[in-house]
């Protein structure tokens, strides 16, 4: 499943957020997953945000893929650079 796949699935409710941050977290195409982290509604932004944070490689994930480390490490930097630039924006 594509992220904007999973995107569409959790607004339509057929997916928890719980969900939607596996599928976006599994995928190799970082295109689509920055464009899908755009979309994001606002909590779902929070539980990925508090996902990456506390996510360790030897945690077990019991329903759904597991994060593929590349993606992990794209979402931490889009998550800095995105609360960076709030930052900025802010400070105008």
């Amino acid at each position: 499943m594509t992220p904007p796949q999973a995107l569409r699935q959790y607004q339509d409710g057929r997916i928890t957020i719980s969900g939607l941050i596996l599928a976006m977290l599994s995928q190799t195409n970082k295109r689509l997953v920055g464009e899908s982290l755009a979309r994001l509604p606002p909590e779902a932004l929070k539980e990925l945000e508090t996902f990456v944070q506390n996510y360790r490689p030897k945690m077990k994930i019991l329903r759904g893929p597991r994060p593929r480390a590349a993606t992990l490490r794209f979402v931490k930097d889009w998550l800095v650079k995105r609360e960076s630039s709030v930052q900025l924006v802010g400070s105008r």
